[in-house]
């Protein structure tokens, strides 16, 4: 497949048995890989990472609930609420660390 760029910008995908209009211009190499795989933008970025970020949220969930369920029911803890709570914390603050979307630093997990 070759691509082809016509004079108001519009690219065309010309298969080998085709014959493309002459006064189009063939992409570079260059030219095709970024049209077949453009970059994310900082918005895709971010939703990205924002689901990412609501992914590992929803992964420690359950543990809080635990804790608070352990407690209602007047029984030990299997763990302490404090770095969970602190976790969750830290990927909320996520988009608010500096060069997001595109350099993060993600907290350990737990």
């Amino acid at each position: 497949m070759r691509y082809y760029r016509d004079n108001s910008g519009s690219v065309y995908a010309i298969s080998p048995i085709q014959t493309h209009e002459k006064e189009w211009v063939a992409l570079t190499k260059k030219e095709t890989e970024e049209l077949l795989n453009p970059q994310p933008t900082n918005e895709q970025l971010a939703a990205t990472a924002r689901a990412e970020r609501d992914r590992l949220i929803e992964s420690v969930r359950w543990r809080i609930e635990r804790h608070n369920d352990e407690l209602a029911l007047g029984s030990e803890p299997t763990e302490p609420l404090e770095p969970l709570l602190q976790y969750t914390q830290e990927l909320r603050d996520i988009p608010q660390q500096e060069g997001f979307p595109t350099d993060i630093i993600w907290p350990e997990g737990i």
